[in-house]
């Protein structure tokens, strides 16, 4: 039986990364046995910059309340 799961597995560490910040997440990745952790950390700041832009410009109705203000904080976080 094959597994029913598509995208990127990196994707995983992603609220690590935004919620946790990126030492955690790449201990975390290192302790899975990542392969590449250099080019995991280029990927999970490239997530969590387009998943806090998509927030913000999609937000409309699907966003909890506070959401979108939370997504401007760690966009410039990620930002800087």
């Amino acid at each position: 039986m094959q597994p029913s799961l598509f995208g990127d597995p990196d994707y995983d560490f992603s609220s690590l990364f935004v919620d946790v910040g990126e030492a955690f997440a790449l201990d975390v990745a290192r302790l899975y046995g990542h392969a590449d952790l250099e080019r995991l950390a280029t990927k999970l700041r490239y997530f969590a910059i387009t998943d806090q832009i998509d927030t913000i410009v999609n937000g409309d109705g699907r966003a909890i309340p506070g959401q979108r203000e939370a997504s401007w904080k760690r966009l410039r976080q990620c930002l800087v």
